[in-house]
């Protein structure tokens, strides 16, 4: 159910981009995030750099704790 309602919220984020013309551009180069990844995870927020970059960095604060 928690998975389900971050997929919803994403989905329903992503539609606000649409709206404002933001939509298929990273939220923190500005960036376009490629079709491919778009095809892959419509409501992606950031191009694959800044995601997997993030990734990485939740990983070693998780590891940290």
């Amino acid at each position: 159910q928690e998975h389900e309602d971050y997929i919803r919220q994403e989905i329903e984020a992503a539609l606000q981009r649409i709206d404002g013309g933001s939509y298929g551009y990273c939220e923190e180069t500005g960036n376009p995030i490629g079709i491919k990844r778009l095809l892959a995870v419509p409501y992606a927020r950031y191009c694959i750099k800044v995601q997997e970059f993030k990734e990485q960095e939740r990983k070693r604060l998780m590891a940290m704790r």
